[in-house]
């Protein structure tokens, strides 16, 4: 699994396939300091499927992606936090 984008110091990566009869996949977040982030799921068209807001810990955590009622295809997850950006792929067959 590797990181699409991201900056130096923050990574996020995800389980790149999942079936949507799972109803959420998982994402990796690692962060070097204490901060407020955004995480956001976009079609392969750019339009908005859902976005919140996480707090993130210094070091590696994890943060479900929830997938009820998305149909299958690609979609690109975003952290976008004061550290930086980061992005992955993820596909849901």
């Amino acid at each position: 699994m590797q990181p699409l984008a991201s900056s130096a110091a923050l990574t996020l990566t995800v389980r790149p396939t999942t079936s949507v009869a799972e109803a959420r996949s998982t994402c990796w977040v690692s962060s070097p300091i204490l901060q407020p982030a955004r995480l956001t799921l976009l079609t392969a068209m750019g339009q908005l499927v859902s976005t919140r807001c996480v707090a993130l810990a210094i070091g590696q955590q994890t943060f479900p992606v929830a997938l009820h009622g998305l149909a299958t295809g690609t979609y690109l997850l975003r952290l976008q936090a004061a550290e930086g950006i980061a992005s992955a792929m993820l596909c849901i067959i």
